[in-house]
């Protein structure tokens, strides 16, 4: 007996489902494999990313750590700075001091010369010198910087200019 023909299309039919049922269960399958795959590297790309994360806020903190050790640093310049600046100031003020004595030698014996024709001048100019040191506060001791025998020139510098006033008004009276 002949089979009908419905019974064929059915037993087509039966096989195609079999076989799709088949091949879908293997895509099934395979779509858990991949799904497993992407989950693990997934997991793997976001450890990835923690550790990089993790070194840009170290890195963060270690440049904050760095330009607070760059303004102590600085800060520490400026009053090394500040410090030089100082102390050219006072080689410039020794160094003018110095000159002001040498100056004041010279003036002497410019006294001493002035004095043989017109005393008056003399002592006028010699009190001058007296006054001029003492108004300036001018005595040996801002000469601190200078070696022992620089500081005992000033000494005697400062001194003379007393000496020759005393010296010229004496000769006046």
């Amino acid at each position: 007996m002949d089979r009908p023909k419905s019974s064929v299309i059915g037993l087509v039919d039966l096989g195609l489902t079999a076989r799709n049922t088949v091949g879908l269960n293997r895509l099934t399958s395979n779509v858990s494999e991949l799904s497993a795959e992407l989950l693990h590297s997934n997991s793997a790309i976001q450890s990835q990313l923690d550790i990089i994360k993790n070194t840009q806020l170290a890195t963060v903190a270690g440049m904050f750590e760095i330009n607070d050790r760059l303004a102590v640093i600085e800060r520490q310049n400026e009053d090394v700075l500040e410090e030089l600046k100082r102390q050219e100031w006072e080689k410039d003020h020794l160094g003018d001091l110095k000159i002001l004595l040498v100056a004041l030698e010279d003036e002497l014996e410019k006294i001493d010369l002035m004095a043989e024709t017109h005393l008056e001048f003399a002592v006028l100019y010699a009190e001058d010198l007296d006054v001029y040191l003492k108004s300036n506060n001018i005595d040996y001791t801002k000469f601190k910087r200078m070696d022992q025998t620089g500081i005992k020139w000033a000494k005697s510098v400062i001194q003379a200019v007393e000496n020759k006033r005393q010296e010229m008004s004496r000769r006046l009276a």
